[in-house]
Order: structure tokens, then C-alpha cells, then sequence
């Protein structure tokens, strides 16, 4: 069964509507009404009967959800972090539809899996980098650059066509990419970043010499259909034509990595475990804020590219001042030029 039918109850898509649910906020709901229906509750339970069960219990019953939430958690086969998650999203879920469940500090999901490390090193970037083709390089050189996670690489892709070509038509170094902010402070905290003389050069690249070709071959190809090829205006295209993934980021980096050697995939043999890597696109931000921490440039200046709050009362506005924490960004460049 799909995930789809979530949607069919009020209280999902009022959830929806608060919160920008992500695939694993859906597959975290899903899977605890499974389990919840094999383990006492009703057969036809539904998203709504939950709410509606949190709601009328009175106080000496208002802890059974969350200990079938707790009791459901323990038997994961997870990380810590991701049984975190797990337990922080289905309280999301009661929360925002008014029925929130009763606090319970004393609860800290446990897991004899260990955390994964990062320890994705600058050369071994390089070394993915040369031998990623160009679209890939002149991406992951972006995304490292601007220390851009992969959320904030796919909205700069999806909306920054015009400020970009505007920058590099005045020959700009480096250039600024304006995002909307990170997580929970999207569109409340905007931030921005730059890139450098490396992914300039590879993005240049990248659009003189594969864009147009991608573009070309589609448009030719759905004329033969009577069709029309519309170029959404994204930076980066895949050979569909569309814009670049997430998953996809993902995937072909962790490809990258098997090719040259740096992993070795492996199966857990529990559906429950994700395979975990402590290389892979995330960790270049890692990579970047140790290089800026070697750098002459300034700590707090390099959280703010990052996307982190560096002032939660908002009293420091010197980030409206752009050439005070450009010429920061300046100052970590030979740092963070990998390539040249």
C-alpha cells in the first residue's frame, strides 16, 4: 500500500498545511498505524480516529498513545537519531492538530546501532569532483562552495536562473546565491551565500558546452512527437530535462564513492536499517566549515552561510552589510578552491 491514503483524512492534510511534510514524516505515520493495528488497536484504525482518541481521554488515560508511540519506537531497529525523528515527527503530528500529546522528558529512545561519523576529507572530494562529468562536477562544486545542503542546492537550482546569468554576464567572483533559510526557519530566516573561481569556472562550463546540447536533443526529440520541449529555466538539467533530485544528488555521489574505492556497500540484512555512510553530499558541509575554521575569516560570518541562526534575539544586522561578509567569504576562497 502506497502512502497516498494518508491524504485522505482531515487530519493529515492539516498537517500538511502547517508543516512541509517530507517522505519520511508520511512513512513515519504509515508505519505506526500498521503497527498499531496488529498491536491492540482497531483493524480500520485511521489517522483521524487517532486525533479523535488523543481528544476525548481524560487525565488518568491521557498517556495511552504515547506509550503505544514509545512502546512502537523501542522495537525500531534504528539509529538513536533517526528514532528521534521518528518520535518528533508523530508528536508534530498531534500537535498541529490540536491534540498534543502530554510531555514525557523521561523518555530517550535508546538503539545498539551505532551513529555513523562523518569524515569526508577535502582531497577526497577532489577526487570525486575529477572524475564526476560536468554536470555533476559543476553541481557538487556548488553545493561545497556555498556549503548549500541538498534541500537549498535544489531550491537555488529551481529559482536562481536569472540571478546567476545576471552575475556571470558582469563577470562577478564571487557570486552571491540569496536562499529562503534552512528547516524550520524557511522563508521566516533568509540567508545567502556565495561561490567561487572553481564552481564559476565548472558552472561556465557546464552552460556554454551541456546545457544546450541537453536542451537541443529534447527539443528535437519532442518536435518528432508533434511535441513542444519547454525548457524549465532550472541551472542544472538531467538528460530528461528536468531538474536535479535529492535522491539523485545522493545516489551518484554514493556511486562516485564505490567507483573510486572510499566505500564499501554493504546490506544490513534488516529492511528496518538504512545503510549509512559517513561520506556522502551532506558531509562537504563538514568539510567546508572546518576549512573556513582554518581560514582567517570570521566564525560567525561563516554559520550564517551555512544557514545556522548566529544571533537568536536578531540584534546583529551585519550581515545586511554584503561587502563586509563578502570579503570574508574572500578571505576562506584558497581554502575552498579544491581545483585551482
Amino acid at each position: 500500500m502506497g502512502r497516498e491514503w494518508l491524504f485522505e483524512y482531515d487530519s493529515v492534510n492539516k498537517w500538511a498545511s502547517r508543516i512541509k511534510l517530507q517522505s519520511s514524516h508520511k512513512s513515519t505515520l504509515d508505519h505506526f498505524i500498521q503497527w498499531y493495528r496488529e498491536n491492540g488497536g482497531s483493524s480500520d484504525l485511521t489517522p483521524d480516529d487517532l486525533i479523535e482518541m488523543q481528544k476525548s481521554l481524560d487525565n488518568s488515560e491521557k498517556y495511552k498513545i504515547l506509550d503505544k508511540i514509545q512502546e512502537w519506537i523501542t522495537t525500531l531497529r534504528n539509529r538513536q537519531g533517526t528514532k528521534r525523528v521518528k518520535y518528533s515527527q508523530l508528536r508534530s503530528f498531534f500537535a498541529h492538530n490540536r491534540a498534543e500529546l502530554p510531555r514525557d522528558p523521561g523518555f530517550r529512545p535508546k538503539s545498539e546501532t551505532p551513529s555513523v561519523v562523518g569524515d569526508l576529507s577535502p582531497e577526497e572530494i577532489k577526487r570525486v569532483l575529477m572524475s564526476s562529468n560536468k554536470l555533476y562536477r559543476a553541481l557538487f562544486l556548488c553545493m561545497f562552495q556555498g556549503a548549500l545542503d541538498s534541500e537549498m542546492f535544489v531550491y537555488w537550482n529551481e529559482n536562481g536562473w536569472d540571478s546567476l546569468h545576471e552575475q556571470l554576464k558582469e563577470e562577478r567572483d564571487p557570486i552571491k546565491i540569496a536562499l529562503p533559510g534552512r528547516k524550520i526557519n524557511r522563508n521566516i530566516k533568509p540567508y545567502y551565500t556565495f561561490i567561487t573561481t572553481d564552481a564559476i569556472n565548472a558552472v561556465r562550463e557546464y552552460l556554454d558546452n551541456v546545457r544546450p546540447r541537453i536542451v537541443k536533443r529534447l527539443k528535437k526529440k519532442q518536435a518528432e512527437k508533434g511535441e513542444v520541449y519547454e525548457d524549465p529555466g532550472y541551472i542544472f538539467l538531467n538528460q530528461a530535462g528536468t531538474g536535479v533530485s535529492k535522491v539523485t544528488l545522493r545516489t551518484y555521489f554514493r556511486r562516485h564513492l564505490k567507483k573510486l574505492g572510499m566505500i564499501e556497500e554493504y546490506d544490513t540484512g534488516d529492511p528496518q536499517i538504512q545503510v549509512r555512510y559517513g561520506k556522502n553530499p551532506h558531509e562537504m558541509r563538514d568539510t567546508w566549515r572546518t576549512l573556513w575554521s582554518k581560514s582567517p575569516a570570521k566564525y560567525e560570518v561563516g554559520e550564517f552561510f551555512m544557514g545556522h541562526s548566529i544571533d537568536s534575539l536578531g540584534y546583529d544586522k551585519a550581515y545586511r552589510d554584503e561587502s563586509f561578509y563578502k570579503n570574508e567569504y574572500l578571505k576562506a576562497t584558497p581554502f575552498l578552491n579544491l581545483l585551482s
